[in-house]
């Protein structure tokens, strides 16, 4: 499931680009969910309530809270969404840019033009299933999700653990990152708060522990340990490695 936000004041653009989006998951069969917003600040309330979404479109004068604002917040919190501006204003299109923004699309739409920006964004996000991308500082990274062993929260910050013994770092929470990881290809089980174990590495759960395959032993709280071994025991069912493949 894409889960796709549109903000715009302007409700003939708001429901030429759902007609857009709906005409593609019915040819294609990408199965999509669209929430409209018709201000920046409804937007923002709504990521400031845990709400996430895969791509974003974006209009930059509303009135209020502008597109680049609500576009600056959605990087503030540290979340990774595709950002389509659309807008008359091409004065603006260097500006989308500081916040990372996928694309621009100037108004009047064209139907051509957003078929093949949101082509783009779904082949990015096909990618993503099999890649985890993260900022730290001033540069990126990219790491293969097979090779996640699993995320450790400290602070603000995420560890992630890899199979070749070595760590990464970037500024994050678990929550996001146990939202972001649901659609992968590799099973993540959320096993206590301050841990996101991808399943294909645990060996063996005991108990309130659970021993990976390199032998590293992490607890697992009294409120998850239910669920967890339930997940863990449904996937003894399948070759769990076969996730990676």
């Amino acid at each position: 499931m894409i889960l796709v936000a549109i903000c715009d004041n302007d409700e003939g653009a708001t429901f030429q680009i759902e007609e857009l989006i709906e005409s593609t998951y019915e040819k294609h069969g990408v199965e999509m969910e669209i929430d409209v917003y018709y201000s920046g600040e409804k937007l923002a309330e709504a990521i400031s309530q845990g709400k996430m979404y895969d791509i974003i479109y974006l209009d930059i004068q509303m009135g209020g809270l502008d597109g680049l604002a609500v576009g600056k917040y959605i990087r503030k919190m540290e979340l990774d969404s595709i950002i389509v501006y659309i807008s008359e204003y091409i004065e603006y299109i260097e500006s989308v840019f500081e916040v990372e923004a996928f694309e621009f699309i100037r108004k009047p739409i064209s139907n051509e033009k957003f078929m093949l920006t949101l082509k783009r964004a779904l082949n990015r996000l096909d990618r993503k299933q099999y890649f985890f991308d993260c900022k730290y500082k001033n540069y990126w990274i990219r790491i293969p999700i097979k090779d996640i062993v699993y995320f450790e929260s400290s602070g603000r910050k995420i560890n992630i653990h890899l199979k070749d013994n070595k760590m990464e770092i970037f500024n994050g929470k678990l929550d996001n990152m146990e939202i972001k990881l649901s659609n992968s290809p590799s099973l993540f089980l959320r096993i206590h708060k301050s841990y996101l174990v991808n399943l294909s590495y645990i060996r063996a759960i005991s108990g309130k522990k659970a021993r990976l395959i390199n032998e590293l032993v992490l607890p697992i709280s009294d409120d998850r340990k239910d669920n967890v071994r339930k997940q863990y025991v449904k996937c003894l069912g399948e070759d769990i490695s076969e996730r990676d493949n």
